[in-house]
């Protein structure tokens, strides 16, 4: 799975935002690495205000691939 993790200024921005809405939130998961967003989610349309809010911030390095392992495995 594609994620960015987040800075600490990056996730206070994106807990601000769910803050003021009602019908569409991003979640901020934490996979043992730290705060990440899915980077599927955060490009999709439902989650434009989302990437508005740190676009101007975002780092390419902190976009990695990690594993999740399947429930039950």
């Amino acid at each position: 799975m594609r994620v960015y993790q987040l800075s600490a200024h990056e996730e206070n921005l994106i807990n601000n935002l769910n803050k003021n809405r009602s019908n569409v939130l991003m979640i901020i998961c934490d996979h043992g690495t730290g705060p990440v967003l899915e980077m599927d989610a955060l490009e999709s349309v439902e989650f434009e205000a989302y990437m508005n809010a740190i676009v101007h911030q975002m780092d390419p390095a902190r976009i990695v691939e990690i594993e999740i392992p399947e429930l039950g495995a």
